[in-house]
């Protein structure tokens, strides 16, 4: 069994973010918890880029920007 530290979760209004500190990534799953997308490699890094290339080191925190 794999397990996950969560850290932050924020609710919108189609979607879930938690902040999986234990494997290096931000998951955003629809309201039933299936995984939508997965932002990070997994990889204790800090590295923007794009979704799949982005890293994180121990994500604590989330913030949401209405425009």
């Amino acid at each position: 069994m794999t397990h996950c530290l969560i850290r932050e979760i924020i609710f919108l209004k189609n979607y879930i973010y938690i902040s999986d500190s234990g494997h290096h990534r931000i998951l955003e799953t629809d309201w039933t918890g299936k995984i939508q997308r997965c932002f990070g490699s997994g990889s204790p890094r800090l590295c923007d880029g794009v979704v799949e290339k982005a890293q994180f080191n121990d994500p604590q925190g989330l913030g949401n920007s209405k425009k």
